[in-house]
């Protein structure tokens, strides 16, 4: 990972390139998550794809961004679009 520029390490991902790797604390941050909740999803294979370093799970900015595109709900303008929808197809 690129050393940090700013003091905010969000603010650090977002300037990385999409080939960048990252670490899973920070991974977590990312997807506003905890490090137990990374590990679990690692453990059960539902969470974004990483790659092992030794001990270390690194996190491609490109995989996080892909999970995060795969997971969240369509894009609305208001909570009441999300739930219409919940609705029809509930």
């Amino acid at each position: 990972m690129i050393p940090s520029e700013s003091s905010h390490p969000l603010a650090d991902f977002w300037r990385l390139p999409p080939e960048a790797s990252v670490s899973r604390a920070l991974a977590a941050k990312v997807l506003h998550k905890s490090v137990s909740w990374m590990e679990r999803k690692a453990l059960s294979g539902d969470g974004p794809a990483f790659r092992k370093l030794g001990r270390h799970a690194l996190y491609s900015k490109q995989d996080l961004l892909e999970y995060i595109e795969s997971t969240a709900s369509r894009r609305v303008r208001s909570t009441s679009e999300l739930q219409a929808r919940e609705v029809r197809h509930g």
